[in-house]
C-alpha cells in the first residue's frame, strides 16, 4: 500500500517537474515576456533614479498693485520679493514678482513695446488668461489704516483658472509670503485675509470643463491605441492578401488610413459632445479638430507597431498596458522632460489648453505639434520597417 502511494507521489511529483520545465523554457524563449519581466524594470528604475523633479510649475510669476503706497505696503512688496521656500525635493522656490510701477514681461499681441508692460490692474486683467502671469494681489488703498488701527486687513487676490497646477503654487505663495509678512513686520496680533478668485471667471465651469485638457487626448489616444494594436497580430485574412501583389509595406499605410477614418468620426463625437455641454473653446473649432485627430494617429501610429511586433493578441494587449502605464506615471508622476516631450497626450494637453482656452493659434504652438509628428513618423517607419524586413508569418 505505501509503495503504491509512494509511486503515485513520485508520478505526480515528475508531471509536475516536467510542466515546471516546459513552462519556464516556453517563458525563457519568449522574448516579448522576458522584455516585459527583466528591462521594463530596469528601464523604469533607471528613468525615475536618473529624473530630476519638474519644477516647470513653480515658475510662479506674480504681480501686486499697489493702491496704498504706503510703508506698511511697501513692507508686503519687498517681503513677497524675497521669499525663496525650500521644497521638499531640495529645489528652491523663487517666484517672479512685480509691482505697480515696474515692467514685467507680458503676452506680445497685447501691444506693448518690446513685449514688456508697465505693471497695472488693467493690463494684469487681460494678462491673467496668458501664460506670463499666474496671479495679480492687489493692495487697497487704507491697506495701512486697516491693519494698524482695525488689526486687520483685506487684500484682493486673483489666480489664472486655466493651468490648476500654477493655481495651487500661486496661493501656496501668497499663503506663506502673508505669514512671512506678519513675521517680519512683528505683527503678529494683525491678519491679513484674503479672497481669492479666479480669471477669466466662468459661471458654467463643471467638472468637464477642468478636466478636458487632461482627460479628452488621454481618451481618444487611450481607446485609438487599443483597438489599433489588435490590427495585424492574428489577422488571418491578411495571409491571403500577402498573397497577391500587396505588398507589406502598404500593410501598415492602409491600415493606418482605415484606423484614421474612425478617428475622425470619434474626434467629431467627442467634440459635439463638448459642445453640447458648453466646454470653453476659445479658437477656431477646425484648429482644436486637428490636433485631437493628430493625437489620435499618433496612438494609431503606436497600437500598429505593437500589433507588427508581436505574436498573439494577449501579447499586444500585455504591450499595449505597459506602454500606456509607461506614459502614464511619466505625464502624471515622474514627468521627465526628454520623454515628455514625445509623448502626445501630453503635448496633446498643451496645445489645447492654449487653443481653447488662451486663444492662440496653431502657428505659434508648432513646437509640441511637431513634436507629435515625429512620433507618429518614428513608429510608423518602425513599423514599415519591422513588417517588410523582419515580421516572417501571421499567426
Amino acid at each position: 500500500m505505501s509503495e503504491d502511494i509512494l509511486s503515485d507521489t513520485r508520478s505526480r511529483l515528475l508531471r509536475i517537474t516536467n510542466m515546471v520545465r516546459k513552462e519556464v523554457k516556453t517563458l525563457i524563449s519568449d522574448k516579448t515576456a522576458m522584455f516585459i519581466l527583466f528591462f521594463i524594470p530596469f528601464l523604469l528604475i533607471l528613468i525615475l533614479g536618473t529624473s530630476q523633479p519638474n519644477l516647470e510649475a513653480t515658475k510662479t510669476t506674480i504681480w501686486i498693485i499697489d493702491y496704498d503706497h504706503s510703508e506698511r505696503s511697501e513692507q508686503f512688496i519687498e517681503t513677497m520679493k524675497s521669499l525663496n521656500l525650500s521644497l521638499a525635493v531640495g529645489q528652491r522656490l523663487t517666484p517672479k514678482i512685480y509691482a505697480s510701477g515696474e515692467f514685467a514681461p507680458i503676452e506680445p499681441d497685447l501691444g506693448e513695446v518690446e513685449s514688456y508692460g508697465n505693471v497695472t490692474e488693467e493690463l494684469a486683467r487681460r494678462t491673467i488668461t496668458t501664460q506670463y502671469l499666474d496671479a495679480y494681489i492687489i493692495l487697497p488703498q487704507g491697506f495701512e489704516q486697516d491693519i494698524s488701527i482695525n488689526g486687520t486687513t483685506t487684500i484682493i487676490v486673483y489666480y489664472d483658472a486655466i493651468d490648476f497646477t500654477k493655481m495651487i503654487v500661486s496661493d501656496m505663495i501668497v499663503l506663506v509670503g502673508s505669514s512671512e509678512i506678519q513675521v517680519k513686520n512683528m505683527l503678529f496680533e494683525r491678519d491679513i485675509i484674503y479672497f481669492p478668485e479666479t480669471r477669466p471667471k466662468n459661471y458654467d465651469l463643471n467638472i468637464l470643463d477642468l478636466g478636458a485638457p487632461y482627460f479628452v487626448p488621454l481618451m481618444l489616444f487611450f481607446t485609438m491605441q487599443l483597438i489599433s494594436t489588435q490590427s495585424i497580430v492574428g489577422d488571418i485574412p491578411l495571409r491571403r492578401l500577402l498573397n497577391t501583389s500587396l505588398k507589406r509595406g502598404e500593410v501598415i499605410t492602409g491600415k493606418l488610413i482605415a484606423y484614421t477614418i474612425i478617428g475622425i468620426f470619434q474626434v467629431l463625437l467627442s467634440m459635439s459632445m463638448l459642445s453640447i455641454f458648453k466646454v470653453t473653446m476659445h479658437c477656431l473649432w477646425l484648429d482644436l479638430f486637428l490636433i485631437l485627430l493628430l493625437n489620435s494617429i499618433v496612438g494609431i501610429t503606436m497600437g500598429i507597431f505593437i500589433s507588427t511586433i508581436t505574436k498573439s493578441r494577449l501579447q499586444a494587449s500585455q504591450l499595449f498596458l505597459l506602454l500606456f502605464f509607461l506614459m502614464y506615471i511619466n505625464v502624471y508622476y515622474v514627468r521627465n522632460i526628454f520623454f515628455l516631450t514625445f509623448i502626445p497626450i501630453e503635448q496633446t494637453r498643451i496645445v489645447y489648453e492654449f487653443l481653447a482656452y488662451r486663444g492662440k493659434g496653431m502657428l505659434s504652438l508648432w513646437a509640441p505639434i511637431m513634436y507629435m509628428g515625429i512620433t507618429g513618423l518614428f513608429f510608423y517607419l518602425a513599423s514599415v520597417i519591422y513588417i517588410k524586413f523582419i515580421k516572417k508569418e501571421f499567426i
